[in-house]
């Protein structure tokens, strides 16, 4: 017999440490994207980092550029559906 497990729970949001070394994202534009992934808006990602709305409206253009989606909602989704990646401190050296 084979017991089968099915998880209706939504995933919990990935750890992103492994994508923002691949992507060479900054810091500020790493805990942007974790708080994106975490499901926060831009106005309440603003309050909890104590910076502008515009200052992260501008790091979720440049996480746009640097990962090639057109909207904020697909980005988001991307990363939601990413399995763990972990990387040496060289980027050619990410795996999943």
């Amino acid at each position: 017999r084979v017991l089968l497990s099915l998880d209706t729970q939504r995933r919990p949001a990935p750890d992103l440490h492994g994508y923002a070394q691949a992507l060479t994202l900054t810091p500020a534009q790493a805990r942007v994207l974790h708080s994106l992934a975490h499901g926060l808006r831009p106005a309440q990602i603003a309050a909890a980092l104590g910076i502008a709305a515009s200052t992260v409206r501008g790091h979720v253009t440049a996480l746009r550029r640097k990962t090639g989606y057109r909207s904020t909602a697909d980005l988001i989704m991307a990363m939601q559906r990413l399995p763990p990646l972990r990387c040496s401190s060289r980027r050619a050296y990410c795996t999943r």
